[in-house]
């Protein structure tokens, strides 16, 4: 019996050995595999990596960002946090799902074994006359919106999505809308909210430019106000954008990697 038990407690530290190995940071990774992004054929997911071993997972149907420390050993990808362990195979430029556990149980609900994410090096130009400014301002006392903050790009056919977190767009006599859509060449206005008054919270306009349905660009406008009352507003430009075309063809951008951009430059301003 005594046998039996110091087997079993043998077999139970070799197991949690091996999880730990696949768990944790070790000097046995693949030291020239390529941080950066990767995302699926279809869009509907990605994985960046960055950092110190550090990674965001992102896909369409999980409404939060998974995030924490990764790990290379040989050709195998371990993406975890506190529960979850993400493994993958490090095929090239790809990396391959192969399974997921939750709390050391293996998971079948996240995504299929074999879906590839394919590594992505985005190319990015700054375009400073997309976003116009100048003659932008907000006063409280004489409910005054100045001009509109206008959006510029030379091709008719594209379209600017425009969403902001705090207050409202004033478009065509339109208000009380937090997203909206603008024409090249077209402008909109900005009002604030009552909340907008009573907190500091910064606020945001996120614009993806897009044609034909591809995501081409973004800006990154903020609504600032220079006074502690907050009654007057003025803008500025965090940052402008264009995706170029890469040897005759646009780049592949999703959703949900522009949006990953524009959410950590608002971060790190």
């Amino acid at each position: 019996m005594r046998k039996l038990l110091a087997l079993g407690i043998t077999i139970l530290m070799l197991l949690s050995i091996g999880y730990l190995t696949a768990c944790n940071p070790n000097d046995e990774g693949t030291s020239d595999f390529m941080q950066g992004t990767y995302i699926t054929d279809d869009g509907m997911g990605q994985i960046k990596l960055y950092g110190d071993d550090e990674y965001s997972f992102n896909i369409i149907f999980i409404s939060r960002s998974i995030s924490g420390r990764y790990t290379v050993t040989g050709s195998k990808l371990s993406l975890y946090d506190d529960s979850y362990e993400l493994v993958f195979s490090i095929e090239n430029d790809k990396i391959v799902f192969v399974a997921a556990f939750f709390d050391g149980k293996e998971e079948d609900w996240i995504m299929q074994p074999g879906k590839e994410f394919s590594f992505q090096e985005l190319t990015e130009v700054d375009a400073e006359d997309m976003v116009d400014y100048s003659g932008f301002h907000f006063e409280s006392a004489r409910s005054s919106h100045g001009a509109p903050i206008v959006l510029n790009y030379n091709n008719s056919e594209a379209i600017f999505e425009c969403c902001v977190n705090n207050g409202l767009f004033y478009l065509q006599n339109v208000t009380d809308v937090n997203n909206i859509e603008v024409a090249p060449g077209g402008g909109f206005w900005w009002i604030p909210s009552e909340d907008t008054f009573n907190s500091n919270n910064r606020v945001f306009v996120d614009v993806v430019l897009k044609l034909d349905n591809r995501i081409i660009g973004y800006a990154v406008i903020e609504l600032y106000s220079s006074d502690p009352t907050r009654l007057n507003f003025l803008a500025r430009t965090i940052k402008s954008s264009l995706f170029p075309i890469i040897d005759g063809e646009y780049q592949k951008i999703t959703a949900i990697q522009v949006n990953s951009i524009i959410n950590k430059i608002k971060e790190e301003k």
